[in-house]
């Protein structure tokens, strides 16, 4: 792999972490502030990108506000979690 190719990568990969870790706090900020619609939104997003954070949903208690919303349980649900 060439030098400039190995950067283009580094790049790459640098801006999907980056896109991750603004997503889910997207989605942490959401809930903090009460906006459920706009939490499930990103917690689809993290969904669609398989995000390994989604592993801990079910026992989180970051998530306890959501846990009788019908969309939660579906999600957990799809997550196989349920």
């Amino acid at each position: 792999m060439s030098l400039e190719s190995t950067t283009e990568f580094e790049l790459e990969m640098a801006h999907v972490l980056f896109i991750d870790v603004v997503g889910y706090s997207r989605l942490l900020n959401s809930y903090v502030l009460g906006e459920k619609d706009e939490a499930f939104v990103w917690l689809e997003k993290a969904y669609q990108d398989h995000d390994v954070r989604l592993c801990r949903v079910k026992v989180d208690p970051k998530w306890d506000l959501f846990r009788s919303d019908p969309r939660f349980l579906s999600m957990l649900k799809r997550l196989e979690l349920e």
